[in-house]
């Protein structure tokens, strides 16, 4: 028998109830996932708190369903599942990208140009906006800071690499 299911939110119980009610609502129509998923996420946000707790309690109930489920799992051996590799924390840190080193320097203006209260992602989308509206020019200073520093951090590589193998004697 394979791993249980995962344990289940409040909001993903939610969600499942929106889509029922849409579902019989338009029993002909499909749902939009990108629209549908955005519409739930403002209801969810709008939702009363003591509107909230038939969902809390079906995802209490279903974390009990979890924790009962993988006392009795044990893993199959010669599970063929990759083991994640450990990053070695002495390794040097990847170079960043020409739009990650715009977006650094331009974060700040962007923020400024949203209403307070504007998201993480909001602020991100703002970004790749004014990247898009950058001329070739401006863009070209930072993909030409990004190629020293990849430079760099192939230099940085082949030493790590060289004093790795030297650790390895």
């Amino acid at each position: 028998m394979g791993k249980p299911k995962g344990k289940s939110t409040a909001y993903a119980f939610f969600v499942q109830h929106q889509k029922a009610i849409f579902q019989d609502e338009n029993p002909d129509q499909k749902i939009v996932f990108g629209d549908f998923m955005k519409e739930c996420g403002e209801k969810w946000r709008a939702l009363d708190p003591s509107d909230k707790v038939p969902f809390e309690t079906k995802a209490k109930a279903d974390a009990v369903r979890h924790a009962r489920e993988m006392d009795d799992y044990e893993p199959e051996e010669g599970s063929n599942k990759k083991k994640k590799r450990k990053k070695d924390p002495n390794a040097p840190k990847r170079p960043q990208t020409a739009f990650f080193l715009f977006s650094g320097e331009h974060r700040e203006e962007a923020k400024a140009s949203l209403p307070d209260g504007a998201r993480v992602g909001d602020v991100a989308k703002r970004l790749g906006e004014m990247w898009a509206e950058c001329d070739d020019d401006e863009k070209k200073v930072f993909q030409d800071q990004a190629e020293i520093n990849k430079a760099q951090y192939e230099k940085d590589m082949q030493r790590y690499n060289a004093s790795k193998n030297d650790d390895d004697y």
